[in-house]
């Protein structure tokens, strides 16, 4: 993908879910050579680790979603407010 000139690191990084400095070091190893050598010293994770992980992410991702509608919540009500108080005075005014 980056090498290649399609995307920049960053949205490499971002599409891929991975730290933003991951992509540019893997590429450096790849022109280097010792692309085979990245990961050797460490140990395969484990099937929990692997699932405590994709929990991890998904709660991010939940939250992130909350987050987002309780934004949208907040502003549906300030303008209903906002609605409820102009039509009060519209009709006040009959």
């Amino acid at each position: 993908m980056v090498p290649d000139g399609g995307i920049s690191l960053p949205e490499a990084a971002r599409r891929l879910s991975l730290p933003p400095s991951t992509p540019g070091n893997r590429i450096k190893a790849y022109k280097a050579g010792k692309l085979k050598e990245i990961g050797k010293n460490y140990r395969p994770l484990t099937e929990l680790e692997m699932e405590l992980g994709r929990v991890r992410k998904e709660l991010a991702e939940t939250r992130m979603e909350r987050d987002l509608l309780k934004k949208a919540a907040a502003t549906s009500t300030d303008n209903r407010s906002r609605l409820a108080g102009y039509v009060l005075k519209i009709m006040g005014q009959q």
